[in-house]
């Protein structure tokens, strides 16, 4: 059997620390190497060898690939949560300029314009999609790295194939409007080509719902706060769940919604910023490790845990 040396500490050591800056790298060291001395020390008094107990004791120092990520969370993700913070909070903002507006007014211009009509229709959630999704692996780093809770992915898969569900339809207008052209407008067909959009919206934001609403049940077991937003979140998620609920509702009787201005506002937008404000402000707070005044109070609230 191969037993460990002081170049295996070592070796695991520079890659635990790889990409952080001299001062924290002695820093961290110097408390690895007494957490390492410490561990040896009480094999040796356990009654096992040399051997036995340098081995042992670098077991308990984990896998160098997972100290490392944890590491770079704690000392080197400033900025990275910074700008998922950022993100979260301007996402209603994407989404609102990419729902109004119409591109259709192209066709003034002539049939030739509806290529760049197809493709607006073809990439108009992108800009909304990537910062969804950088937000994501952001807040999955955060969990499992600082918080040491893992969301099982299928939680995350369902969120993410609401998205796609919900952008399909329009994906699909924009190559149907490429190879057609503006014939689009005119198919008889149309009306029911709509009503099968509406259906898969319907479908995709359903998805988005629980989606959400299981990954803030996962975080309902978690025993610290998120930086005093844990109940925030949770909260907002389970409002735009609902939410979603009633609009499908307003949609199958219209006749129960005052306004359809008011109904969008109530149903999408509020919740929407609701959750993405108290979302970005979880990352800020984050970024400065907890150390920024809160304005939202939280069950059992704990700081960062490093």
């Amino acid at each position: 059997m191969s037993y460990p040396t002081t170049d295996d500490l070592n070796r695991w050591l520079q890659q635990a620390m790889l990409g952080l800056s001299g001062e924290v790298q002695q820093r961290i060291r110097e408390e690895l190497e007494d957490h390492y001395l410490s561990s040896l020390s009480h094999h040796q008094h356990e009654g096992e060898s040399d051997m036995e107990a340098r081995q042992n004791a670098l077991i308990e120092l984990g896998d160098a690939k997972d100290a490392q990520r944890a590491f770079h969370d704690a000392h080197g993700s400033k900025w990275q949560y910074l700008l998922a913070g950022i993100l979260s909070m301007v996402i209603p903002l994407i989404l609102a300029v990419t729902l109004l507006v119409e591109p259709e007014y192209l066709f003034r211009e002539g049939p030739s314009m509806s290529s760049l009509v197809g493709i607006w229709y073809l990439l108009m959630f992108l800009p909304v999609v990537l910062p969804v999704l950088y937000v994501i692996y952001c807040g999955y780093g955060l969990l499992k790295y600082r918080f040491h809770l893992t969301l099982e992915r299928w939680r995350i898969g369902l969120f993410v194939a609401g998205m796609l569900v919900f952008c399909l339809p329009d994906c699909l207008d924009g190559l149907w409007i490429i190879v057609t052209g503006h014939a689009f407008f005119t198919e008889p067909y149309m009306a029911g080509v709509l009503t099968v959009q509406q259906v898969v919206g319907f479908a995709g934001s359903f998805l988005i719902s629980a989606g959400l609403l299981a990954m803030s049940y996962r975080i309902r077991h978690l025993p610290f706060s998120l930086y005093g937003m844990r109940v925030a979140l949770i909260v907002s998620a389970s409002i735009w769940g609902f939410s979603q609920v009633c609009m499908t509702l307003l949609n199958v009787f219209p006749d129960l919604a005052a306004s359809t201005t008011q109904v969008f506002f109530l149903g999408v937008a509020l919740p929407l910023m609701t959750f993405c404000v108290c979302l970005g402000w979880m990352f800020i707070k984050a970024a400065f490790m907890g150390q920024i005044p809160l304005p939202i109070p939280d069950i059992r609230r704990t700081d960062a845990v490093v």
